[in-house]
């Protein structure tokens, strides 16, 4: 029989976590902003651009078959993206839940994709 392990003052050992449950991702580098306090833009060694679509759809399949449960969109304005809706809806069928970060001007555009 073996025992089960311990620490030193008899207690189990602490669980740790092998994969993150919650994630918070830039989805994109455009902003109809510039506003004085945010960090995004002040930096001048980095390439801002965005990823395209399959490459967020292959990233949320692997974030999903890990185990992550939320996931936290933001950027730049994350309203910009084309196919936030697309994107939004994968999250969805590899089974995490989502919020966004927005300065919600874009929200109104009719050129806004439209979240149920």
């Amino acid at each position: 029989m073996t025992a089960s392990p311990t620490s030193e003052a008899g207690q189990p050992p602490p669980v740790v976590m092998r994969t993150p449950r919650k994630l918070d991702i830039d989805i994109t580098a455009r902003c109809n902003l510039r506003c004085r306090y945010c960090y995004f833009f002040n930096n001048p060694a980095v390439e801002y651009r965005d990823l395209p679509t399959d490459e967020w759809l292959k990233f949320f399949a692997e974030l999903g078959a890990l185990g992550v449960m939320d996931v936290t969109l933001a950027g730049g304005e994350p309203f910009i993206r084309e196919d936030l809706t697309t994107l939004l809806e994968d999250l969805v069928r590899n089974r995490m839940r989502f919020s966004k970060v927005s300065s919600a001007t874009e929200c109104v555009s009719p050129s806004s994709p439209t979240v149920r």
